[in-house]
This record gives C-alpha cells, structure tokens and sequence, in this order.
C-alpha cells in the first residue's frame, strides 16, 4: 500500500522538490518533530496550532497554506489524531486549487489517513478514486508528452 510518507514524498516533485513552507514555519515543525521523538504529544499538538496561525496571521499563499497544512498533518498523524489529519489534509487538497499534481499526492495522503479509521474506508477509497483521477489526467496532459520521466511516473501510481 502506498503509505503517507510515500505520497508525501509525490509533493512538489517536479517543481524543483520545494515548498513554500515560510522559515518561521518550518522552524516550529522541526520543533514539533523533535517533540514527538521525545514522546512529548502534547508539546508537538501546541506547536502544531502555532504553525497553523502563522499561516493565517501572516496572509501566507494559498501554497504556502496547503504545504504547511501536509507538513502539520503528517506530525499530528504519527501523533494519532487521524481526524485532525485528515481535516487538515481536506483543507491543503482545497488550498492546491488546480494543482493536479499536489492536490493528487493530498488526497492519497487523506485516503491512507482515513483507511486507518474503519467507520471510514468508504470515504478513503473515494478520495483514493479522486486521486487516481487527477492522476490519470495528469497522465494525458499534453505538457508531458515529451517528458516520458514525469509521465510514466503518473502511470505508475495509477498501477
């Protein structure tokens, strides 16, 4: 199955391998990482919050937004808090607007997320279909007819 981790790993692959994540932000996640080591939950759902309102306070992009979002909820999963993390999730799918590519890589995220809640495979599997479906369409894209790397990657996933 593809994990979490794996689909986190599909973000902003052929955008350089970047996000727009602000270095306030992504201070406060390295933070929030050292403190699930530590086992310290609490710590890292405080400093998640921050990250959150940071976000908002400092009018970040609608980018900058999702990729925080992603980020905050892959710590908050290896915390437990599915429902958080998929909420959060849901939100960054939003943020990515017309973003195939990443909207595509939130919503697997989500879909594994929800797997893990068994009142709630059925909506899993249909944000795994979503998925697939921008996938499938990030495959006929005329702008990748010739890069053969980017378009067989889509039709791997989709396999």
């Amino acid at each position: 199955m593809i994990t979490i981790y794996d689909a986190n790993d599909w973000l902003n692959k052929y955008e350089g391998g970047y996000s727009l994540i602000c270095d306030a932000a992504k201070q406060l996640l390295k933070l929030a990482k050292d403190s699930l080591k530590l086992n310290d939950y609490e710590e890292g759902w405080y400093l998640v919050q921050r990250i959150a309102n940071i976000c908002q306070e400092f009018g970040a992009s609608a980018k900058e937004k999702a990729d925080t979002r992603v980020a905050c909820a892959v710590i908050i999963y290896e915390m437990g808090k599915l429902y958080e993390a998929a909420e959060l999730l849901y939100q960054a799918q939003i943020n990515y607007g017309s973003d195939l590519h990443n909207k595509a890589a939130a919503l697997w995220m989500r879909g594994y997320v929800l797997w893990k809640i068994p009142p709630e495979h059925d909506k899993a599997i249909v944000e795994w279909r979503k998925s697939i479906q921008y996938l499938e369409e990030l495959t006929d894209d005329v702008r990748f007819e010739h890069q053969f790397e980017i378009r067989d990657m889509y039709r791997l996933r989709i396999d």
